[in-house]
């Protein structure tokens, strides 16, 4: 069974072989470098790797849309994206520099994340929090900035 933090890696992979195709519904060029091998392995694991790639892609593709739609058309100063994940989105979307972007998943996905992406220039204002949302008890949030 894959664990929370893995799932992470392993949909990293899925935009990585989406963004491969020349057809593809869209480009995530950080998409491999987050999955790197533990994503490759998750994938070659799970199988049917043709199938969840296009199911990934079409969730990914949809989403970008409804974000860009949404940022653009409301007054929509920050978002935030919950169980973020290896997500690229404030790195590979057209959005305003002064979008307030703030990522929160477990600690380890965080530090992760911060380590590859750290020659990495989001397009808006990041922010990344380090929180368990599965506990109820979780007290302490730490914060990290990326502008």
């Amino acid at each position: 069974m894959i664990n929370l933090a893995e799932t992470a890696y392993l949909v990293a992979m899925y935009r990585a072989l989406e963004s491969e195709r020349i057809d593809a519904l869209f480009k995530d060029p950080l998409a491999r470098m987050l999955a790197g091998g533990k994503g490759e392995m998750l994938v070659e694991v799970i199988g049917e790797k043709d199938k969840i790639t296009n199911a990934i892609a079409i969730r990914t593709y949809v989403i970008d849309h409804l974000i860009l739609q949404l940022v653009n058309s409301q007054n929509i100063d920050t978002v935030i994206n919950l169980a973020a994940g290896l997500d690229t989105r404030p790195y590979r979307l057209p959005l305003d520099a002064s979008l307030r972007w703030i990522e929160v998943d477990l600690p380890e996905i965080i530090a992760y994340k911060e380590q590859i992406l750290k020659d990495q220039q989001p397009l808006c204002s990041l922010e990344r929090v380090q929180l368990d949302i599965t506990t109820a008890s979780t007290a302490v949030m730490r914060y990290s900035s990326s502008n």
